[in-house]
């Protein structure tokens, strides 16, 4: 009997040479993938070539590609798919574009690729610091929204990551805080955010309830450690009470 032909790994360009777009060229890259980063500045360069990663400097000079992952800050999403709309000629037909924001919709990319481009997100529920690279990434849950064919391509990213994947609502977002294993401490909670944690619980309640319970523990142990580096008390309390209301009488 003749086995099925294999489908080739896509050829992913990569905006964003940070630690999450470094940490997924990585793991791409041992999944078999072909990955080349776009790095914003020498130092990102070299970070990212050290880990034996292919590094441009300039949209202008990437190669064509299958998939278009854009791992930029929040604040510089608009910047990059501006760029990208700049830059045409990196897209085929056939070409997918993701972004890994958590709090970024979607609609972002519109006017980012040509018209009929699908386009979506898949959102690492995971912080990533410089040393944790890749292998954090394995195990850790995936927020992924966007057209059928971008859902498709963020799945198979996920499962080449060995992330576990589920689909938001249309039109949600999701970002989840976490504690590294290095006990590097990020978002809402060590920010003192109340708000923002109610809406992750409220986006969590929607779209993957069975998340919520493991976000509501891990929450509040990322709580403690937050009060105990210092967060204002009116704060902690604030946060508990959201958590508290998650899980209900």
């Amino acid at each position: 009997m003749t086995s099925p032909p294999t489908v080739p790994p896509p050829a992913t360009l990569i905006v964003g040479a940070g630690r999450l777009g470094t940490a997924l060229g990585e793991g791409l890259q041992r999944a078999g993938w072909p990955v080349v980063l776009v790095a914003r500045s020498e130092a990102s360069a070299v970070r990212a070539g050290a880990r034996g990663l292919a590094v441009v400097r300039s949209l202008a000079v990437a190669p064509v590609a299958d998939l278009v992952l854009i791992s930029v800050p929040d604040d510089a999403m608009a910047g990059a798919a501006r760029a990208l709309a700049a830059a045409p000629q990196l897209l085929r037909p056939s070409s997918i574009v993701l972004h890994t924001s958590g709090a970024v919709p979607i609609s972002a990319l519109r006017d980012a690729a040509p018209t009929g481009t699908p386009i979506g997100s898949l959102h690492p529920m995971q912080s990533v610091t410089a040393q944790s690279g890749a292998a954090v990434l394995r195990g850790a849950s995936a927020a992924m929204s966007g057209d059928p064919a971008a859902l498709a391509m963020a799945e198979r990213v996920a499962q080449a990551l060995g992330m576990d994947p589920f689909r938001l609502a249309a039109g949600a977002t999701a970002r989840v805080t976490e504690v590294e294993t290095t006990g590097a401490l990020t978002g809402p909670i060590a920010r003192g955010d109340a708000g923002t944690v109610r809406l992750h619980l409220a986006a969590l309640r929607q779209s993957a309830p069975h998340i919520l319970p493991l976000y509501v523990e891990a929450a509040r142990s990322t709580l403690r450690l937050a009060s105990r580096a210092g967060l204002n008390a009116d704060a902690v309390r604030a946060i508990a009470a959201a958590l508290d209301d998650a899980e209900g009488p």
